[in-house]
């Protein structure tokens, strides 16, 4: 058991480091990114390298590439009121932070306002009292003594 931990742990690394060696896989601003022959091409390499099939190389990678995404989201938005930074301890974090640039991560967000963040338009959109209390079929201004409209005989 521990020497076929030992091998996926082995194929891991050594998948992360071809995929670092190819940015065209995971790097947005690379030219060649949008380029699906290239990428294809990328793809067969590293599984001949690794002796695997292409399917299992992307499928691999795509399960490390979204753990890093998520290890990475939990070290850089901790929530406010924790005690102390989270450590990761992940055993690919570090070999994968070439990954940051390119890795969008969702923020969640808060019920507290930043300092300085003053937006009032969305109590522009309150009702007021009167509107609140006003039937629906009379307007806000009208008074009571308005005349009712006269029916034509």
């Amino acid at each position: 058991m521990a020497a076929e931990n030992m091998e996926k742990r082995e194929f891991d690394e050594k998948l992360i480091l071809e995929v670092e060696a190819n940015p065209a896989l995971y790097n947005k601003s690379e030219r060649s990114y949008s380029d699906r022959y290239k990428k294809e091409e990328g793809w067969q390499n590293i599984a001949i390298v690794l002796n695997a099939d292409v399917k299992l190389c992307r499928e691999r990678w795509k399960n490390l590439r979204d753990t890093f995404a998520k290890c990475y989201k939990k070290e850089k938005y901790t929530p406010s009121g924790s005690q102390a930074p989270i450590k990761i301890s992940w055993p690919y974090y570090e070999i994968m932070k070439f990954l940051i640039p390119n890795v969008e991560v969702p923020r969640t967000f808060g019920n507290m306002e930043k300092e300085g963040d003053t937006n009032n338009e969305v109590f522009a959109t309150v009702p007021t009292e009167e509107e609140i209390t006003t039937p629906s079929n009379k307007r806000p201004n009208s008074s009571p003594t308005a005349q009712k409209p006269t029916k034509k005989k």
